[in-house]
């Protein structure tokens, strides 16, 4: 699918407002993408009954979120402090 495809998306989605920082949203799906994977929680027993190919791209998803939000994260604590959310900020002191 390429970009222009993907982007044409939003373009019918209703506008919600989300009022969290991209770091925390990185960090919820980081962690809800666990669960799913280790069947846990609201996920129980979905991740063994999807075809090969879905958990695959999930397995996939989870590593790209955690590094982007690793990096990400770094990026905000060793560059601009300024930029992260206050949740971070706390950790930071």
């Amino acid at each position: 699918m390429s970009l222009n495809a993907s982007l044409s998306v939003f373009k019918y989605m209703k506008r919600y407002r989300n009022r969290k920082h991209i770091q925390e949203q990185l960090s919820a799906l980081e962690h809800a993408t666990a669960h799913l994977l280790a069947s846990t929680g609201r996920y129980k027993d979905q991740f063994d009954s999807m075809p090969g190919n879905l958990q695959r791209r999930f397995k996939n998803l989870i590593e790209v979120v955690y590094q982007t939000n690793a990096v990400y994260t770094g990026w905000l604590i060793e560059s601009r402090p300024d930029f992260a959310p206050d949740s971070l900020k706390e950790f930071m002191k």
